[in-house]
């Protein structure tokens, strides 16, 4: 009775009443639901060590990753107008969007991941399984679903919730990029054969300026 009593409050209070159109609205919630959840287990699946490298860098800093969020959505959505100037870049406006797209879904649940997993881990320890983080990630999917309908303050939790995942990922993006180059510059210093290295130095005579003659 009460699961009926709460379906019926929800029905009047979404939809006015209308059946049909709360049963299409819960089917449409829990199909996208589960596409998102089944990108998360993709992730947490075969790139496990760079999904909680992100997870990682948004819970020790969440406020500098919403900063960079800020800047790094500014740029992806900038390079939209900049592509349109150049006339000749309008073909990659689509796919410009498209990345946009996917880079906004990646950043939100990977932050609601975050989220969901760190405040459930305080209320009680948890083994971190897959089913485990798959069902933290369904909790706060679901809470997050329902601040849409938040009057004013809904679009922005989820703008920010967007940001905070932007910025974790673009701050481990770059960061793996820089030990990859980093990585490469060492690698090609390695195989340089010492007569090449002993060259590169400078001499004793040319490292400073020239004692004076007496």
């Amino acid at each position: 009775m009460a699961t009926k009593a709460a379906v019926n409050v929800a029905k009047n209070q979404l939809l006015g009443g209308d059946d049909a159109g709360f049963w299409a609205l819960l089917a449409g919630l829990l199909v996208t639901l589960i596409i998102y959840l089944v990108i998360v287990a993709i992730f947490l699946a075969y790139v496990p060590g760079r999904t909680e490298a992100v997870r990682a860098r948004l819970a020790a800093k969440p406020f500098s990753s919403l900063c960079l969020g800020f800047l790094f959505l500014s740029m992806l959505v900038g390079a939209v107008p900049v592509a349109a100037v150049t006339v000749v870049g309008i073909v990659f406006i689509p796919f410009i969007l498209l990345a946009i797209f996917a880079a906004c879904v990646l950043a939100y649940l990977v932050a609601t991941y975050t989220m969901a997993w760190a405040v459930l881990s305080r209320i009680k320890p948890i083994v971190p399984s897959l089913l485990n983080k798959l069902l933290a990630t369904a909790a706060g999917l679901v809470l997050l679903s329902l601040t849409h309908y938040l009057w004013f303050f809904g679009w922005i939790i989820n703008l920010a919730v967007v940001l905070f995942g932007l910025g974790a990922i673009a701050a481990v993006c770059a960061k793996t990029m820089l030990a990859r180059r980093e990585g490469d510059a060492a690698e090609e210093a390695a195989t340089l054969p010492p007569e090449t290295a002993a060259a590169d130095k400078p001499a004793a005579g040319e490292s400073g300026n020239e004692p004076d003659s007496p």
